[in-house]
């Protein structure tokens, strides 16, 4: 993986060697692409005519304007919802001794919604990720012909693949000033250059016949043609004149943030309905069988986690035979050779020796007695009062049997070394009548905790998502929305990251189907939640009231609707762009705070 990620980056700066080559000797600019540091921005005037179709008569400017004002309302609620939710984590991570959030979660990578680079995203999220990107653009655009905004160009962003769509409204029109950034140029300028060079060749042509002896009858067929092209000039301007009185002067505050709005509102609506189409797709699947062989915990130092096994592997055979129940997993003997299915799909052997005879601790309860008494996760406990060796029924069944206040003879094998503990139980926390320890065991002899809850499991996504349509009360329906944020970010059975390769190995469709139609079935269904998921994050994302993004720009507006005290108008954009540009570097900083912070809690 090391070699690909090196590949990765020496492409990656040859790509951005050459755009830096291309941009100094003039070859983006004349091509209309402008480059901001590796991104590309190739534009183009094409698409107008859908553009029109889609924006143009009475009864659709009306739907648009509607879709327009009900984004605006939503796009609030949630610059409201986000602000807190922002400001709570970072108060939550200032103040955490640990993190809330899995380790990975924290890595520079994690960050960015980037399927592949991102280790929580497969790489079926680009589909989502592109329909996202070209939607929120697509819908401003649409939005700024409706409103009678011009769109200068549309086109791809490229950084050595397409990453983004986007739409570049005429900025004069709808801020009431002229851009001079980088690459805010009229998108058809190459056109212009075109028709200049057209015209002088034209000229040249007519001042070389004039050069020339004519008879009559040339003459008259030049003035016919003369004539003709004037004519044809007069139509042209005419249409030009009639399409530019579509546009206004200045977009109003209130066409404005419908336009701004336009890209979440769209965000939303395909992140709803993707969720929707995944729901009907867990309706129609089934679990395979009560049993699944899955590593959901791996007891740290223990043989099975210095043999290579992980959480969220699949256990498929046993020395060649294969997995039918928990009972295959019960070795007692000191070495075995497993088949096991990796997070990736990759089927390996891999082979398991100094397997301990007795129960391995995968982590202690904070507080109560095994913490207490310094027993720790990875040891090994080889007998408790008198009973040697034990199993893991053996250790539950010993432990039903016990009270609070009752005192055990522990013996454990920590690396190799026999220590004895003597520990007082202490009630159980649930309110039942026996001795609580306070240590989280494997249920298998290798020192993994294997199972997994096929049935529980698709349940609780069903409820999950049925909770978006159908909640039992307001209180449920504003709960699911962080559960599903933070889905991606843990294994199951706490998480969901995707059905293919793992969790397909687990269900199968409730109608009977090839093989072939079945692995389709798990593929959209990733496709529809990542699509769902990323256009949820991409709405959120630009709902946050921090300049550049489209909420920074609405807070803006709303600012300046609220400081009509104000009478001088200058002085009120002003106050209003001083106030969102503190508020915008706030928000940014908080966000790295965050991300900083939590980085460091998680590695210290």
């Amino acid at each position: 993986m090391s070699v690909l990620w090196i590949i990765g980056v020496y492409v990656f700066l040859s790509y951005w060697l050459i755009v830096m080559i291309l941009e100094r000797k003039g070859i983006l600019k004349r091509y209309n692409i402008s480059s901001f540091g590796p991104v590309l921005m190739i534009r183009t005037n094409r698409g107008q005519k859908i553009l029109d179709l889609l924006a143009e008569g009475r009864f659709r400017r009306i739907f648009w304007r509607i879709y327009g004002n009900v984004g605006v309302s939503l796009m609030i609620i949630a610059m409201i919802v986000m602000l807190v939710l922002l400001i709570s984590i970072s108060l939550r991570i200032l103040f955490a001794h640990s993190p809330h959030v899995p380790a990975a979660y924290n890595k520079p990578q994690n960050i960015l919604l980037i399927p592949g680079l991102n280790e929580f995203i497969p790489l079926c999220g680009w589909i989502g990720l592109i329909i996202a990107l070209m939607a929120h653009e697509i819908s401003h655009a649409v939005l700024c012909r409706a409103e009678g905004v011009r769109v200068k160009s549309m086109g791809l962003l490229v950084a050595l693949i397409p990453i983004g769509g986007f739409a570049e409204p005429d900025s004069e029109q709808l801020f009431g000033k002229k851009s001079t950034e980088k690459g805010e140029e009229k998108a058809d300028n190459g056109e212009e250059e075109k028709e200049k060079e057209e015209k002088g060749e034209e000229k040249k042509e007519g001042d070389g016949k004039e050069k020339e002896s004519k008879t009559n009858n040339d003459i008259g067929r030049e003035d016919e043609r003369e004539s003709r092209s004037k004519r044809g000039r007069e139509s042209e301007n005419e249409s030009e004149i009639k399409k530019e009185r579509k546009y206004k002067k200045v977009a109003t505050a209130e066409e404005r943030t419908r336009i701004l709005a336009a890209g979440i509102t769209s965000n939303f609506c395909i992140a709803i309905i993707s969720f929707l189409l995944f729901f009907a797709f867990l309706s129609a699947f089934k679990p395979v069988s009560d049993f699944a062989p899955y590593i959901y915990e791996v007891a740290p130092g223990s043989p099975a986690e210095k043999a290579g096994l992980s959480a969220g592997m699949l256990i498929t055979a046993v020395d060649g035979h294969p997995v039918d129940s928990i009972d295959d997993l019960n070795i007692r003997k000191s070495h075995v050779n497993l088949t096991v299915i990796d997070k990736d799909g990759k089927i390996q052997e891999i082979f398991v020796d100094n397997i301990c005879k007795g129960v391995y601790i995968i982590d202690v309860t904070e507080g109560y007695p095994a913490q207490r008494a310094g027993i720790k996760g990875g040891m090994c406990i080889t007998a408790i009062d008198n009973i040697t060796h034990p199993s893991f029924e053996d250790f539950i069944a010993f432990m039903n049997r016990t009270r609070p206040g009752q005192t055990l003879r522990v013996r454990l094998c920590d690396g190799g070394e026999e220590k004895v503990f003597v520990v007082n139980l202490t009630a159980a926390p649930h309110g039942e009548e026996k001795g609580f320890l306070g240590v989280i065991v494997a249920n298998i002899p290798l020192g993994i905790a294997v199972g997994f809850p096929s049935d529980a499991y698709l349940e609780s996504l069903r409820y999950i998502f049925l909770s978006i349509f159908a909640p039992k009360s307001l209180e449920e329906w504003f709960y699911v929305w962080p559960v599903i944020l933070t889905l991606p970010l843990y294994p199951p059975p706490e998480g969901f990251n995707s059905f293919y390769p793992m969790l397909s190995q687990f269900y199968t469709l409730s109608a009977s189907l090839p093989p072939a139609i079945e692995d389709a079935c798990f593929f959209i269904a990733d496709v529809l939640f990542w699509t769902a998921w990323i256009n949820l994050q991409v709405a959120l994302f630009n709902c946050l009231p921090a300049i550049p993004l489209d909420g920074g720009h609405v807070f803006r507006e709303m600012m300046k609707s609220a400081l009509f005290f104000v009478k001088e108008k200058r002085r009120r954009e002003r106050i209003s762009m001083v106030i969102a540009g503190v508020l915008s570097i706030s928000i940014f900083l908080l966000i790295i705070f965050t991300f900083l912070r939590s980085f460091l809690i998680t590695y210290h």
